[in-house]
């Protein structure tokens, strides 16, 4: 019932938010490229990773616009978080040297610290709220492209492989249990 409540507001709060961060700014004199960066960050995971997708098709956006959605592929603004209450019972196995994340990304920001036993570590934090904006915005996505699929133009453009491409990223970096296991693969074979 929380993430069908969560895809009705993001319903009307995609456009609000479309308009408000690439409309508005224009009367201003505000940079495309920071608004279009701004509207992504600002509508989550989901839109971040269509803007890094989109930077990658040279072929079908200007360059003005590849532009901007390149700096989503390293540069993702970072919002606070409460660290404790994100990883919960783990905090006490590390000293955190700051609450400022050394990298923030579409979906998780990474601290640097130590553990009790003095060994640097990187801990990667998912940020509050990911997988219910990601499980919302993927429905949202799937219904338009579906809908978009009934005009031939965007038949040609194949918007639902690109959903589901897009889909298949994210449910594989949020599982942060396979990026250890294939960290693990990389240590083993290294050394």
């Amino acid at each position: 019932m929380k993430s069908l409540f969560l895809t009705f507001c993001r319903v009307f709060y995609i456009p609000i938010i479309f308009f408000i961060f690439l409309c508005l700014p224009y009367f201003f004199k505000k940079s495309y490229k920071k608004r279009l960066k701004k509207t992504f960050e600002a509508l989550g995971p989901v839109f971040i990773k269509c803007g890094q997708s989109i930077s990658l098709k040279p072929y079908l956006f200007s360059k003005e616009t590849i532009e901007a959605c390149s700096n989503l592929q390293d540069n993702v603004s970072y919002r606070h978080m409460d660290i404790k209450k994100e990883i919960g019972k783990y905090y006490n196995d590390f000293i955190f040297e700051s609450t400022i994340p050394i990298a923030s990304g579409s979906i998780a920001s990474v601290f640097k610290a130590r553990l009790n036993n003095g060994d640097e570590v990187a801990v990667k934090i998912l940020k509050p709220n990911t997988k219910d904006l990601i499980k919302s915005d993927l429905l949202i996505l799937k219904l338009a492209s579906r809908f978009l699929n009934l005009f031939s133009i965007f038949k040609r453009l194949k918007i639902k492989s690109v959903v589901k491409n897009i889909e298949d990223t994210l449910l594989n970096e949020i599982d942060f249990n396979n990026e250890a296991t294939n960290l693990m693969k990389i240590k083993e074979n290294s050394f």
